[in-house]
C-alpha cells in the first residue's frame, strides 16, 4: 500500500490526513509552490504601500470609527497574524480599539462560536474588543436598490463606522473566484 500525506484541517490542529492506494497504481504528487513568508516588515509595508489606495494610516486620519470585516473559518486569511498590524495603523490614524469592531462576515454560514473567533481573531482581540458575527435577518440597514432592482440591505455595525476594511482572501472557485467582495456582498 502507498501512502501519501495532505495537509488539512487548517484551524483544527496540523496533524496530516493519510491517504492509501494500491501499490499496483501510479500516484504523483505535485506539491503547491508557495512563496516565502512576507514576515512582519512585509505587513507592515503592504499597509503603508497600498495599491490604488491611500496607505490605510492616512485613509483613517481624522475620522472617528472603523468596521473590519473577517471571513469564517472556511476560509484559511489568518485574520489573528494580520489584525494586530491593521489596528496599529487606525490607532496611528486616531482610531483607538475601543471605536474598532470586528464583525464576521458570515453570509449562510452558520455564527462562529467563541473557540472558532479566538481561532480566527485571536484570544486577545476576543477578550479586548467588540467582535460579532453578522446576522443576515437583524441589524440590517436598507441601502437602495441594485441596477437589476435587488434591494441591498447590510449590517448596520458596519454602516455606522467612517471606515470599513474588509481582511480576508481571494480564491479560484471553478470558472470565478471567492472572497474580495463577497466579505460586503453576501458577507454582511
Amino acid at each position: 500500500m502507498q501512502e501519501i500525506f495532505v495537509p488539512w484541517a487548517a484551524w483544527y490542529g496540523k496533524a496530516p490526513f493519510k491517504m492509501e492506494f494500491p501499490d499496483h497504481w501510479e500516484v504523483a504528487v505535485h506539491h503547491m509552490r508557495g512563496g516565502p513568508d512576507i514576515g512582519d516588515a512585509g505587513i507592515r509595508q503592504a499597509l503603508q504601500e497600498t495599491i490604488g489606495a491611500p496607505p490605510l494610516r492616512e485613509f483613517a486620519r481624522g475620522r472617528s470609527s472603523a468596521a473590519i470585516l473577517v471571513d469564517d473559518l472556511s476560509r484559511p486569511t489568518p485574520a489573528f497574524r494580520l489584525l494586530p498590524y491593521v489596528l496599529e495603523e487606525l490607532a496611528a490614524a486616531g482610531i483607538g480599539a475601543d471605536a474598532v469592531k470586528i464583525i464576521c462576515a458570515l453570509a449562510a454560514h452558520r455564527p462562529m462560536t467563541r473557540d472558532d473567533l479566538v481561532k480566527k481573531v485571536g484570544l486577545d482581540i476576543v477578550d479586548t474588543m467588540q467582535v460579532l458575527n453578522h446576522n443576515a435577518y437583524e441589524n440590517l440597514e436598507f441601502l437602495g436598490y441594485s441596477s437589476r432592482g435587488v434591494p441591498i440591505w447590510v449590517n448596520r455595525d458596519m454602516t455606522s463606522c467612517e471606515v470599513r476594511i474588509a481582511l480576508g482572501m481571494i480564491t479560484p472557485r471553478g470558472g470565478m473566484f471567492g472572497g474580495g467582495a463577497k466579505l460586503l456582498i453576501p458577507g454582511a
